[in-house]
């Protein structure tokens, strides 16, 4: 299976670039960093990364550094299971209640 075949829409030359470069180093490599300026599609790329990685039975999670971002994820890909951070719930119970709901989720996460 081709990583392309996960990508969400047409790609642009640079995401096709970036997505290839990943699957040709992806048993070389731990850990991947992607670069790039805003508006670059580092989502999508994200995204198809994951679904490629779930297609094998595998567990992702795309991190982000803030809420809005994680909220921005959720809007535009709904398919995903979304965790906030600790400071975004109510009290710990609310948040223990998130992280169970989100854990017995499925294997694609931001």
């Amino acid at each position: 299976m081709k990583i392309m075949d996960y990508f969400r829409g047409v790609p642009r030359f640079g995401q096709r670039k970036v997505l290839e470069t990943i699957e040709r180093e992806w048993s070389k490599k731990k850990i991947f960093v992607i670069q790039a300026p805003v508006a670059t599609g580092k989502s999508r790329i994200a995204v198809a990364i994951a679904d490629w990685v779930a297609a094998q039975g595998r567990t992702s999670a795309i991190l982000t550094p803030t809420n809005i971002l994680a909220d921005q994820y959720a809007r535009e890909f709904r398919d995903l299971q979304l965790l906030h951070k600790r400071s975004y719930y109510r009290n710990q119970l609310d948040w223990l209640d998130a992280v169970d709901t989100f854990e017995s989720g499925n294997k694609k996460a931001v």
